[in-house]
């Protein structure tokens, strides 16, 4: 993939008008979920508290897909999100948008800041701005999800 992106420092924000992908495993319907946006796993515990996306000029998606580990083949279907997009969508009960997308720095080991050199790598970024704040209803975020799966099924793309 050749671009003029250049990867930020994690945490720096991607430019606007960029693209990133999302992957997923399909639901029984063929269809991305709400449930496809929220935090589980090593996302929770991640200091960006993000869901990995990545960055289309610098991965392709199946570049994507082979940082997935063992159950890579699992993960069947991928959208492409605008940057833009992303960051504009909020509720009725958010005065700001609370969306963003960041660079994600994948390393080998991070002791040494040796960084991840595989095909791909250097796209990897964050969609961050899921984690709800104490206190604030939990059917804000979950419109706020359900938002990113219809943005995700406008641009649903199979690995076959």
């Amino acid at each position: 993939m050749t671009n003029s992106l250049q990867p930020g420092e994690t945490g720096q924000p991607l430019p606007d008008g960029e693209a990133v992908l999302r992957l997923f495993k399909p639901s029984k319907d063929g269809q991305v979920l709400e449930v496809h946006f929220a935090i589980t796993g090593q996302d929770d515990v991640a200091p960006l508290y993000s869901l990995s996306v990545w960055a289309e000029s610098l991965t392709s998606p199946l570049q994507a897909r082979d940082f997935m580990g063992v159950n890579k083949f699992a993960y069947q279907l991928y959208s492409r999100l605008s940057v833009t997009r992303i960051r504009t969508l909020t509720t009725p009960d958010l005065v700001e948008p609370v969306l963003n997308v960041v660079w994600d720095t994948l390393y080998e080991d991070e002791e040494t800041g040796q960084r991840n050199t595989e095909p791909g790598a250097e796209g990897h970024a964050g969609l961050t701005g899921l984690r709800r704040p104490p206190g604030m209803e939990k059917q804000i975020y979950k419109t706020l999800r359900v938002r990113l799966a219809d943005m995700a099924n406008e641009s649903l793309n199979s690995y076959t």
